[in-house]
């Protein structure tokens, strides 16, 4: 399959542009498939004998291929592309149902798979012959540290790193980043564009992680739930080796703007200097944010891969905690040590040092377990656990926040204290 990058010519400023526009070769011939927002594929069969409009209602609209000057055809669409190796062209053409889109643009009352209507009644992605656009399986985009990938911030854009569940949209289902369909209510997903893939985080507020992931587990979604649920979408994967990052964010923006809620379109401030990411992520933190992501300027989106084009900065504090207990391994940690039981050294100190800072309202008394961190040399034996980590030995554990229970978020052994 190969990418053709086409102009759309119009004097209508009410048509919408294509999201995505892909050249294939099928057992019939070649053709051309072009995707609007909110819109599923639309073929486009080449022809010698181009048909005639079927309706004056059609705007003209000029195809212009690479390489190719228009020609002028009797259709409302004309365009001529050159044959592979060969110097000859086919004419192309195609009649374009400019009212539907413009209705669509305008938040009309019809399209054509009747995926969305004015009145606020969505049928379902499978009756409306959506299509999956980005397959699950090709994996989302991962962040690696910014604290361990020092780079020039100047020109890279900074937006909030949300406390929800990751969450992506291939054009007809919701998926977590582990490739678990998401079992969510029908009007959530009648809500979402079809056709179009989306790539963001399920959400309701800050430190309520735990909430959001309680409600989403369930396999009978509650309606009542999910209405507290907004969907931070802060990229398009299926465009994403198509367009640079910020067209896909002008594209996302607009698609945003013309389906609404549940979605919201995540805002990207472009960094000025290393004083300005401090100042952005010191304010996003302060209002109970959980860190700030950064993206390469011009980037493109690569699935299934953590890369450094995507950076992630959070904060990371350090607490004394006792060992409580010994939990042994999985897998390959079978017979070995898995995690510790541990609980905070000084609840109470805990609690006054952050508890405000993420609501939290009560010290937290009970036992919390930390595997993350633990080294090969660390994980020793299991029945050798009590010997090396005996029982009210202190060590030393990070984590990024506290959860509204005053458990640690993301906690990681960073070794035993010493005396």
């Amino acid at each position: 399959m190969s990418q053709i990058l086409i102009r759309f010519d119009t004097t209508d400023d009410d048509v919408p542009t294509p999201v995505s526009v892909v050249n294939e070769v099928d057992a019939e011939g070649e053709r051309i498939k072009i995707v609007f927002p909110g819109e599923t594929e639309r073929p486009v069969r080449p022809s010698q004998d181009p048909e005639p409009p079927p309706s004056h209602s059609a705007h003209p609209i000029r195809i212009v291929f690479p390489g190719a000057e228009p020609q002028q055809g009797q259709g409302p669409l004309a365009a001529s592309k050159p044959k592979s190796g060969s110097g000859s062209t086919t004419n192309v053409s195609l009649v374009l149902d400019a009212t539907a889109l413009v209705a669509k643009a305008k938040g009309g009352a019809h399209t054509k798979n009747g995926a969305h209507t004015k009145n606020g009644a969505h049928a379902t992605c499978a009756e409306s012959g959506a299509q999956i656009v980005y397959p699950i399986t090709n994996g989302v985009m991962l962040a690696e540290e910014y604290r361990k990938t020092p780079v020039d911030p100047r020109g890279w854009w900074a937006s909030e790193k949300w406390d929800g569940v990751r969450a992506v949209w291939d054009g007809r289902s919701l998926w977590t980043r582990s490739a678990h369909m998401i079992n969510s209510p029908e009007w959530f997903v009648g809500r979402l564009p079809p056709g179009v893939s989306l790539d963001g985080e399920l959400y309701i507020r800050h430190n309520w992680f735990n909430k959001t992931s309680g409600i989403i587990r369930n396999k009978i979604p509650n309606d009542n739930d999910w209405a507290q649920i907004r969907y931070m979408v802060f990229d398009i994967p299926h465009l994403g080796q198509i367009y640079p990052f910020e067209q896909r964010m002008e594209i996302l923006k607009e698609t945003v703007h013309q389906w609404g809620e549940p979605m919201v379109f995540v805002n990207q401030i472009q960094i000025q200097s290393s004083d300005h990411l401090e100042l952005i992520h010191a304010t996003l933190v302060s209002q109970g944010g959980e860190g700030t992501m950064l993206r390469e300027p011009c980037s493109m989106y690569y699935g299934n891969t953590r890369t450094p084009k995507l950076l992630k900065v959070k904060d990371q504090f350090e607490e004394d905690c006792v060992v409580c207990g010994w939990e042994e391994g999985k897998n390959r940690n079978l017979g070995r040590l898995g995690a510790l039981q541990v609980q905070w050294a000084d609840p109470k100190a805990i609690w006054c040092k952050y508890g405000q800072r993420w609501d939290v309202l009560v010290p937290y008394y009970g036992q919390f377990k930390v595997g993350s961190g633990l080294s090969d040399a660390d994980r020793c034996m299991f029945n050798r656990a009590s010997k090396l980590y005996p029982l009210g030995t202190k060590i030393k554990l990070a984590f990024t926040q506290l959860q509204k229970s005053g458990k640690p978020k993301h906690p990681a052994f960073k070794g035993v204290r010493v005396s």
